[in-house]
């Protein structure tokens, strides 16, 4: 699998672990209650939205820039449809993980996710991970603003990959707004979501 398609399997997959509803939470929650309340309430609703995802690479001057469609399908799972520069599509309803161009999806190994696999419910089960599950692979603050976390990996595989991930959610909605993924190695990926 050439690497910006697992790029893009990977952020896709990351950003659906994290689809929770939101809303600013009582001064006696901490952050990590506060999102495990929100996981609870995940939704049964089917949503489809449009993204934009910029990809800062540390060797690159320009960032790439991605965007297309997502359709969550709580807790099925997600269809993320790359729609320019160039088509991929990345499923995980029906259990499992495949991508690959519209029309030709195929199945992706656990293994060429490297430590990605170390998510909370692995690839095939992230969309029904529990809030205990997600309080286990992360360590959770508030982030600045209404509807926001930095959520910081426990697991040392997945720590060497991702050192936080920033999650910002519409109140209103509950459907996330932007989610930004701060790599190790210096690379950044900023998704935002739009209705």
């Amino acid at each position: 699998m050439r690497p910006a398609v697992t790029r893009h399997v990977v952020w896709a997959v990351v950003l659906w672990a994290l689809v929770t509803p939101s809303a600013a939470w009582p001064a006696d929650r901490t952050a990590a209650q506060e999102l495990s309340h929100l996981l609870a309430r995940r939704s049964a609703d089917v949503v489809d939205a449009r993204f934009r995802q910029t990809k800062h690479v540390a060797l690159l001057r320009e960032p790439f820039v991605s965007s297309g469609r997502v359709r969550f399908e709580f807790p099925k799972g997600l269809r993320w449809e790359v729609v320019d520069p160039e088509p991929l599509v990345v499923d995980t309803r029906g259990g499992g993980l495949r991508a690959g161009p519209p029309g030709d999806l195929r199945e992706v190994p656990a293994a060429a996710l490297g430590p990605f696999s170390a998510l909370p419910g692995g690839f095939s089960g992230v969309f029904g991970a529990t809030a205990e599950e997600m309080m286990t692979a992360f360590d959770v603050a508030p982030g600045p603003g209404e509807g926001a976390f930095q959520l910081t990996p426990k697991d040392a595989a997945l720590s060497r990959a991702l050192t936080s991930i920033e999650l910002v959610v519409d109140p209103e909605s509950g459907l996330p707004k932007k989610v930004v993924l701060h790599e190790s190695g210096g690379d950044r990926s900023e998704i935002e979501i739009f209705d």
